[in-house]
């Protein structure tokens, strides 16, 4: 009878083991899976956004937009061009949308971004740059997490009509279709949503008239 009692002790040992053991390792698991579901999935982001953007964040973003909006007042794309009449200021373009520029050294290209926007209106255009010419560029909307972007769309530059550039010492060759498409984007990505249905238009009628 004792030795009877002694086996089963033993295999309810046993099953006790092998149970917490398998409850262990399930346990050990679950943080790893859950990391990678909320690294993967862009929903999670997109979910979590609105909390990462705070109310002062999106104030700021706000004000910016109407300063940058304010300086393009009463402004035209002829308005950059330089005072020799050569070429277009592209640094004066970019400082009146109230955003910063650099050199990709790795690249060759040109980064431009606002600053002081919150994730989501943050954006990124990369001005492609091909021996010496702008051969179009690639604009990144919506900054997440991880900072990746969104979205983001690539425009190739025409260059059977082109004119001169300026970054800072740098002069290269850009068709007029990449000024036309970067002087808008620049104006709207930096305008107050309120405007943009106006801003467009005018803009629209701006370009056409170059060309009229």
């Amino acid at each position: 009878m004792k030795k009877f009692y002694v086996l089963i002790c033993i295999i309810f040992s046993l099953f006790a083991t092998a149970c917490n053991s398998k409850s262990t390792e399930a346990s050990a698991e679950e943080p790893s899976v859950k990391s990678v579901q909320a690294v993967e999935s862009p929903l999670h982001y997109e979910e979590s956004k609105p909390e990462s953007s705070s109310e002062s964040e999106l104030d700021k973003t706000a004000a910016y937009k109407e300063s940058s909006y304010r300086n393009f007042d009463g402004k035209s794309e002829a308005d950059f061009v330089t005072e020799d009449k050569e070429s277009f200021d592209l640094v004066a373009m970019i400082e009146t949308a109230g955003c910063a520029y650099y050199l990709d050294e790795t690249t060759g290209n040109f980064i431009i971004s606002p600053v002081g926007y919150s994730p989501s209106d943050d954006f990124r255009i990369e001005v492609l740059v091909d021996n010496a010419k702008i051969a179009g560029d690639v604009i990144s909307l919506g900054r997440l997490a991880d900072n990746n972007w969104n979205e983001s769309e690539r425009h190739n530059s025409a260059t059977d009509f082109t004119t001169k550039a300026t970054i800072g010492a740098n002069t290269f060759i850009i068709g007029y279709d990449e000024l036309d498409y970067l002087y808008r984007q620049l104006r709207v990505l930096t305008a107050p949503s309120a405007k943009l249905d106006e801003l467009n238009r005018a803009i629209s009628a701006e370009i056409a008239s170059y060309y009229s």
